[in-house]
């Protein structure tokens, strides 16, 4: 009912599980254009610290319903596509299992940069200006309302609910930042030092 959680035209699949537990049980069987209110209890780890465990009610109206159907694998699917290593069932499951295997690898890739970048901040020694520390939690604040966002939130609404103010998100931001920055810097410094250049 808060102003700052508002969602038009919110799409929802059922058993995605995306949304909060309970809340997609209560729109099974709602007609396109019905109305409905109901209450379902946040969880206990909610990211809104100040919903946790609390029982939240939703007025909810169902815009349209629609149906996920499994096309049939003919030429003319294939064709749609628009694919050309793609032009029959053997080949749209080499596509998937190489999509698949470059996904893992990437975030495998993306694991071993974040321990090696852990380590090499560990490592490092130096005092970064407050500047530029500051400029950098602005970047991370406008990221994180973009995200916000996009889950029908504002910034304001977030901070209401945790009961926080910016200078508040500022502070707990402060140590990210500062990591950040050392990882960049250091960075720079290694590169300095091995003589690499962008290819």
């Amino acid at each position: 009912r808060s102003e700052g959680a508002k969602s038009k035209n919110h799409p929802l699949v059922l058993g995605s599980k995306t949304f909060i537990p309970g809340f997609e049980e209560e729109v099974v069987g709602m007609e396109p254009g019905t109305k409905k209110e109901f209450t379902v209890k946040f969880p206990a780890d909610y990211h809104v610290e100040d919903l946790r465990s609390k029982d939240v009610t939703f007025a909810t109206e169902l815009m349209k319903l629609e149906e996920m159907q499994m096309p049939e694998m003919t030429p003319e699917f294939f064709a749609k596509l628009k694919n050309e290593k793609i032009t029959d069932l053997d080949s749209l499951k080499s596509e998937i299992k190489a999509y698949l295997v470059a996904s893992k690898d990437a975030e495998e890739r993306n694991r071993q940069e974040e321990e090696i970048l852990k380590q090499l901040i560990e490592m490092t020694k130096m005092e970064v200006p407050h500047a530029l520390v500051h400029d950098e939690i602005h970047y991370m604040e406008e990221s994180f309302a973009e995200r916000l966002q996009g889950m029908g939130l504002t910034m304001d609404r977030y901070l209401e609910a945790n009961k926080k103010t910016h200078e508040d998100l500022h502070k707990d931001w402060d140590p990210e930042a500062t990591r950040r920055l050392t990882a960049r810097f250091a960075l720079l410094e290694i590169a300095k030092a091995e003589k690499l250049e962008p290819t």
